[in-house]
């Protein structure tokens, strides 16, 4: 028999609750699903905050204008003590009705109106021209020692990632001179599965996979490849200029990066900040109504360690 897929949910990004059967939905189901949760949660939430408004202004208007003992039947041991009304009303009874009148219509006007546009993010498209692969060494990586890995927050609590499996071409003529006018002869291509993707946190893992993040069903793979040259500005200091195509769309990077020389070994540590909504990750999320505190941080820190040896 078939296990029913869990999805996790968590409350206040604390208290963690599993909902069978959501993951096994297609994609634009479970979107659908949350669209429609989230708008009736929150309009419910403001009807609460109305009931509550309402409550504390009537049992306000008993005690100073009607002045007929209701606070201190509702705490006796606070506000001295009354004897109950002379005849039972029928208000608490009425108000209750009321209450899940308005909450019934509410839903009902949450589940029929049309989920609101997403709204769409404009791209700058990097130039197509592309480096043919140079002259300049190769240099082979060893995967065991190099990492890719990206840091950001979630509801303002960092979080690490990394990729696995990733594939890069580099070839670079580190002996030329420095200059930042002219790019030494070089030529750098990255390669990563995005499917890869290990945050530790099933939960982020499984989300970060579906078709608002990477969409990892129509784009397996993301690709930074130098387009620009690459720029050595000391004996330490370098710049790749490329294009990193991921989704389908190309975006200009510029990537700085040190790099030391021990023999024929070189390692390499390269850091850079992307604003994951102007690339198109997580699209139409919270973070375009509540800011990035509230649900995931636009910036995305990508760290690269690398260590590779010239052939």
């Amino acid at each position: 028999s078939a296990e029913i897929a869990q999805h996790e949910t968590r409350y206040f990004g604390t208290v963690e609750m599993y909902v069978p059967g959501i993951t096994s939905l297609p994609a634009e189901t479970q979107k659908g699903l949350a669209d429609t949760m989230d708008t009736l949660h929150s309009r419910l939430a403001w009807v609460i905050i109305g009931l509550l408004v309402l409550h504390i202004a009537g049992a306000l208007k008993h005690q100073l204008v009607d002045k007929d003992g209701l606070l201190a039947r509702m705490a006796p041991g606070i506000f001295g003590r009354t004897d109950g009304p002379a005849t039972r009303g029928r208000g608490g009874l009425i108000a209750f009705g009321g209450a899940i009148a308005v909450f019934a219509i509410v839903a009902a006007l949450s589940l029929s109106a049309p989920p609101a546009p997403a709204g769409d993010i404009t791209i700058t498209a990097a130039e197509e021209t592309t480096t043919s692969k140079s002259n300049a060494p190769s240099w082979v990586v060893d995967y065991e020692k190099s990492t890719l890995k990206f840091s950001a927050a979630y509801m303002g609590r960092p979080f690490e990632g990394t990729f696995s499996g990733w594939k890069a071409d580099i070839q670079i003529d580190i002996d030329a001179p420095a200059s930042k006018d002219t790019p030494v002869d070089g030529y750098i291509r990255v390669a990563i599965p995005m499917a890869s993707v290990n945050t530790g946190e099933p939960y982020y893992d499984e989300n970060v996979t579906q078709g608002d993040w990477f969409d990892v069903a129509k784009f397996p793979e993301a690709v930074f490849e130098v387009t620009g040259g690459v720029f050595k500005d000391s004996d330490t200091q370098y710049e790749a200029t490329g294009v990193l195509t991921l989704k389908g769309l190309k975006h200009p990077v510029r990537l700085p990066f040190t790099l030391s020389l021990n023999g024929a070994t070189a390692t390499a540590h390269a850091e850079t900040t992307l604003k994951r909504m102007a690339l198109g990750v997580g699209k139409g999320t919270y973070i375009e109504e509540k800011g990035d505190a509230e649900w995931v941080a636009n910036d995305v820190k990508v760290i690269i360690d690398l260590v590779a040896t010239r052939q």
